[in-house]
């Protein structure tokens, strides 16, 4: 298996087409995998989970039917839920398809081409979605308009980001879930919003947005108090359907930062679409503000 994960963790080489046809059915509203490239790998000897990415991941087929979600406890909802928000959310304020490093060759080409006015259409209706039906999921998992919302919402973010790219939220994510082993969803969420802050300075007129779209105001707002507004929107939205409040609650400890933030550095495949330029010690503080929100 390693010998398709991306380099420095794997040997980065190709997967080979299965020759076999693949029919995607979310039975969540999250992953967006059925239209996604990319497989999550456990490392349990090593405490961290990696990507690989291939177009012969890609599903042939997707039937995404949110009564399929409606079965689901309201934990694994709100985990999944935050999942496609920070899908949305990264892929919103990625880096711009123009604004990313030229590959010598095709082979050299990165997993994800950068945000462009098509994934933007996508990620903001995600946000919408998302926002405005994640808390009636929740609550009554039987509210068949909130699970279609979500349905759609975790689709749509799930084409934003496969196009797109994530950043330093899900690079970071791998090596705490893989030491703590902690729900995917519920990791991402407890780290969004303290990216987002660290982001923020790149696109305040795009943070700015997601607080709007969120329920925010932000008429007459200075553009750094934007950034704070959209990360505090996320941070309420995980507080009213139960995510635990920052990393110290999913077993990470001062002394595990400089660990998580060497291991991220590792995800380099992730990092490389981070709006922001991010080093090992921007990472620890990224860490380190997570650990309570």
């Amino acid at each position: 298996m390693l010998d398709y994960v991306a380099p420095p963790v794997g040997g980065g080489d190709p997967v080979p087409d299965a020759e076999m046809t693949v029919a995607a059915v979310p039975t969540t509203a999250g992953t967006g995998s059925e239209s996604s490239p990319a497989a999550v790998i456990s490392l349990p000897d090593r405490e961290l989970k990696v990507g690989i990415s291939s177009r012969h991941l890609y599903p042939d087929l997707a039937v995404v039917d949110p009564l399929l979600t409606v079965s689901l406890p309201p934990a694994v909802t709100a985990a999944s839920g935050m999942d496609a928000l920070t899908h949305a959310v990264e892929a919103y304020t990625t880096r711009r398809f123009d604004a990313k490093p030229v590959p010598e060759t095709a082979a050299d080409r990165p997993d994800y081409g950068g945000r462009t006015a098509v994934t933007d259409m996508y990620a903001e209706r995600a946000i919408e979605l998302v926002g405005g039906s994640l808390r009636r999921a929740v609550n009554n998992g039987e509210d068949v308009d909130a699970r279609r919302d979500m349905s759609l919402g975790s689709l749509l973010a799930g084409m934003a980001f496969t196009n797109a790219g994530l950043g330093a939220t899900h690079a970071m994510a791998y090596p705490v879930a893989g030491e703590n082993h902690t729900p995917h969803g519920v990791t991402v969420a407890a780290l969004l919003p303290s990216v987002m802050r660290y982001n923020a300075p790149t696109a305040f007129d795009r943070y700015g947005r997601i607080a709007e779209i969120l329920g925010e105001s932000v008429d007459g707002v200075a553009d750094r108090e934007k950034g704070e507004r959209a990360a505090s929107a996320v941070e309420r939205l995980a507080d009213d359907v139960g995510i635990p409040p920052g990393l110290t609650e999913l077993g990470v400890e001062e002394s595990d930062v400089p660990r998580l933030a060497e291991k991220t550095e590792e995800i380099q495949r992730l990092l490389v679409g981070n709006p922001r330029r991010v080093d090992r010690e921007d990472l620890e503080g990224i860490f380190r503000d997570a650990l309570r929100r």
